[in-house]
């Protein structure tokens, strides 16, 4: 029989697809649901999903990193540290972090497109 089983699945990027689709899950019903209660706190989806979004690329960088996989793991950091920033900027209302965390997403993404022509 020719398919999937259950042992072929890797466990790794299955775990960091799936906190990358609940932070598009949470992004998309943002309009419909104006906030989720976590104990005392009223958060926005937005701001979940922005915070799924960055624990799946720590996943993501932990995995490919682990492999030896330093372009794909490298790319998963750089995202991980400019959404976590995103996510820290914005919860503490902190402007330089933000700013900080955009520039090294857009520093970084030109600077993995460059190494990523070595390999092509």
């Amino acid at each position: 029989m020719d398919g999937v089983t259950i042992g072929d699945l890797d466990p790794g990027p299955l775990v960091t697809g799936a906190f990358v689709g609940l932070a598009g899950l949470l992004f998309l019903v943002q309009p419909v649901v104006p906030f989720v209660e976590l104990g005392p706190l009223r958060l926005r989806p937005v701001a979940l999903s922005a915070l799924a979004l960055a624990v799946g690329l720590w996943v993501g960088t932990v995995v490919y990193l682990a492999r030896g996989k330093r372009l794909v793991g490298g790319a998963h950091a750089v995202g991980a540290v400019g959404w976590s920033g995103i996510v820290l900027g914005t919860a503490t209302g902190n402007g330089a972090v933000l700013l900080g965390a955009v520039v090294l997403l857009v520093v970084g993404m030109l600077a993995l497109a460059v190494e990523s022509r070595r390999y092509a």
